[in-house]
């Protein structure tokens, strides 16, 4: 589910919509797709944007899926799997800096400095 506010001042109602993907899934390459498409449908693309909330709905504990998937896509599923928690387990050891997207050292890029935070907040250093 997609919730799209604008700036209080236009007096717009808010944007909302619910994508639904095929399969169960937890793959960031099947949901993204699903939530950029509705964005497009439901955005109006004339007004400035100053809230967004992204809901996932019906979630099923990984251990409780019961579904038989083809070999292809398990492959798939298991290595994606594997980088994900290699990711994290670097992070968890090293630091949240310690892998980050070419765009996080951009000069504008926020990243790095949002994971020196609680919270999205500063601790108190200027």
């Amino acid at each position: 589910t997609l919730n799209v506010g604008y700036s209080n001042t236009l007096h717009k109602d808010s944007a909302r919509g619910t994508a639904t993907v095929q399969k169960l899934t937890n793959s960031d390459s099947e949901l993204v797709p699903a939530i950029t498409s509705l964005y497009g449908r439901i955005v109006n693309k004339t007004l400035a944007v100053r809230r967004l909330s992204i809901t996932c709905n019906n979630i099923i504990p990984e251990k409780n899926v019961k579904e038989q998937v083809n070999f292809f896509d398990s492959i798939e599923t298991e290595r994606k799997r594997a980088i994900r928690e290699t990711v994290l387990d670097i992070k968890k050891k090293f630091g949240k800096n310690s892998i980050l997207k070419g765009t996080n050292l951009e000069e504008a890029a926020t990243g790095r400095d949002r994971n020196r935070q609680i919270g999205g907040h500063k601790r108190g250093e200027e």
